[in-house]
């Protein structure tokens, strides 16, 4: 119902904005889908293994643990960082990225 309503006030808009999030519910689907219900040892990444899934510098995933930036807990004095909560993060990311797009187009 709140779509319906949105989609009055604001035209033709919310229709490219309604194709993006039904994108991103699908592809977030297909994530879940792909995550355990049981976590393995391998779903426990290191800041190395997290920075080659994510393809990125060890050092960039060191400072976003440091300053809490992505999803991590310090066991034992070492960063360990759950492979499923990382996905998530990602999509996390991207939604905000698209939003952030949207709102620099309607300016």
């Amino acid at each position: 119902m709140k779509m319906a309503a949105a989609k009055k006030t604001m035209g033709g808009r919310i229709s490219i904005l309604e194709i993006t999030v039904r994108e991103l519910r699908k592809e977030f689907r297909g994530l879940a889908a792909a995550v355990s219900d049981s976590p393995t040892k391998r779903d426990i990444l290191t800041p190395e293994q997290a920075a080659e899934y994510l393809q990125m510098p060890v050092s960039k995933v060191m400072e976003l643990c440091e300053r809490k930036e992505i999803p991590c807990a310090q066991i034992c004095g070492e960063y360990r960082l759950p492979k499923w909560l990382l996905d998530k993060w990602v999509v996390n990311l991207e939604i905000l990225y698209r939003s952030e797009q949207g709102k620099e187009e309607e300016d």
